[in-house]
């Protein structure tokens, strides 16, 4: 299949945040990530808990402090999440597989704590936002060094890298960051941030909210210059919360389900009605900019007119299966954390 240089890019992508996630729910539960896979579950053993026991602290954590690192949009749980995807995308041996069969060596436990210590490097601005990197030293030491440092860094690691690539996650980041200071931008690098991040970070934020849910009904091309989505004054759409009914479907052959527009009934501009229908319509235009738009996890759907019209334009896009995975796999840690920190 040929794959116009967007679609290459885009595919890079979203191949660097599944193998992320790979390492994000073994870290998790390695026996219940593998056994999803497949595996047998006498042939597999919970690992030794290093990653939860680098992020114990030794100074009790306020549960609010937590619950606003976490919910954070600019340095929450997400932007640790995007930082090591971003980590990845600028050094790729930083995932190497080798790096997490033993779970218990010397080598993995370190992997672990480095993982730790980019997912949750931001932490400090809600104990003590005056000193965070020096707070982290004295709450958490069992985090790797870098993190203690990071605010002014000594080195180039994985963290300064990944932390300094999320400055382009700021829509006037051309304005202002000195490019001489990142990594090497690759177009890989600027698809995740124009399209794919700000996708995923629209489903998390906003994961406990009333989702609107619509997609076009044909093949032909769609008018995106209209500025707006859908072109349509009165449309039908789906109805619910975000993972139970919005985001993916059992619906695999109805074409304005495989690829779609998700939107929070918050952000969404008309009026509601049912018009003597079992799902709303929306009345009125909402800004094209708004959606995030999401498709199957199939290679064949990137040559979809709409989800090829959605990367060209470069606006919000990521395969569900991805979302879904990213969704659950933070909650999930959200969980552990949670639970570490009480």
């Amino acid at each position: 299949m040929h794959l116009n240089n967007h679609q290459r890019d885009y595919v890079n992508v979203l191949q660097y945040i599944s193998e992320t996630l790979n390492v994000l729910e073994i870290m998790a539960c390695k026996r219940c990530s593998l056994h999803e896979q497949g595996g047998m579950l006498d042939t597999i053993y919970h690992h030794q808990g290093d990653w939860q026991k680098a992020l114990t602290p030794n100074v009790k954590i306020s549960r609010k402090a937590v619950l606003r690192w976490i919910n954070d949009k600019e340095h929450g749980l997400f932007h640790g999440f995007a930082t090591l995807v971003a980590a990845v995308m600028a050094s790729p041996t930083l995932l190497n597989p080798t790096n997490t069969i033993d779970i218990c060596s010397e080598k993995v436990t370190k992997f672990d704590r480095l993982v730790t210590t980019i997912l949750c490097h931001d932490i400090g601005r809600f104990i003590d936002a005056d000193n965070h990197d020096g707070v982290l030293q004295t709450h958490f030491p069992g985090l790797l060094p870098i993190a203690f440092t990071h605010a002014h860094p000594t080195s180039n690691n994985a963290l300064v890298q990944g932390d300094r690539l999320e400055l382009l996650r700021y829509s006037d980041a051309k304005e202002w960051v000195q490019k001489d200071k990142l990594p090497p931008l690759t177009s890989t690098i600027n698809k995740f941030y124009m399209s794919v991040r700000p996708a995923l970070e629209y489903v998390w934020q906003n994961r406990h909210s009333t989702f609107i849910k619509h997609g076009t009904e044909t093949d032909d091309p769609y008018d995106f210059k209209t500025g707006v989505f859908p072109n349509e004054n009165d449309f039908a759409a789906d109805i619910g919360p975000l993972l139970t009914h919005c985001l993916g479907t059992s619906h695999k052959n109805i074409i304005y389900i495989k690829r779609y527009g998700l939107i929070t009934l918050d952000d969404l501009d008309g009026n509601l009605s049912y018009k003597d229908r079992d799902h709303p319509f929306v009345g009125g235009e909402t800004d094209l900019n708004r959606w995030s738009f999401f498709h199957l996890h199939r290679r064949g759907m990137l040559q979809d007119v709409f989800v090829k019209q959605v990367l060209l334009n470069n606006l919000k896009l990521c395969s569900d299966a991805i979302a879904i995975r990213c969704v659950k796999t933070l909650s999930l840690l959200q969980s552990h954390i949670e639970a570490v920190l009480k």
